[in-house]
């Protein structure tokens, strides 16, 4: 009887453990999904401005081009 009571403690408390196990892995992928979503996002927002400027620039020098010309 007492073998019984200790294995189905055990059983607890590896179900527990499983669990919590469980809760933390979910709880790591969602940080790191956050952290991946925020270094994207600014990449691509400077990306954005670098594209934007050198469009701007090409846009300027047409510009100039057709001035003197």
């Amino acid at each position: 009887m007492k073998w019984l009571r200790i294995i189905k403690r055990i059983k607890k408390l590896n179900n527990y453990l499983l669990n919590k196990i469980f809760r933390i892995q979910e709880e790591e992928k969602k940080m790191l999904s956050r952290e991946l979503h925020d270094e994207v996002s600014q990449s691509l927002a400077s990306l954005l401005f670098l594209i934007s400027n050198l469009v701007d620039k090409e846009s300027d020098q047409k510009e100039k081009k057709s001035v003197y010309y």
